[in-house]
């Protein structure tokens, strides 16, 4: 996971979900079929995931910043993906 990038792609719930499958035993056998099938599934919810990943940003941000505020987006927003 780690060399083929997916874990960069991921938001922190599904690196968590990922970690935790991994503890108990609970992961897929390695093969073609089975990598080609978590990329693809990786790739089919990556709007979702980073919608996700935005959620949980703006959860953890304290509100007592007027800029922190999770109803809007202003204009000072900042991406460094784009």
């Amino acid at each position: 996971m780690q060399r083929s990038g997916m874990l960069s792609l991921m938001d922190a719930q599904a690196r968590d979900t990922w970690y935790r499958s991994l503890e108990y035993d609970n992961f897929p056998e390695i093969s073609e079929a089975n990598i080609l099938s978590t990329f693809e599934q990786l790739h089919q919810n990556k709007d979702e995931v980073f919608k996700r990943g935005v959620i949980n940003v703006f959860r953890e941000l304290s509100w007592n910043y007027k800029t922190n505020s999770p109803c809007k987006f202003g204009s000072k927003s900042l991406s460094t993906i784009w």
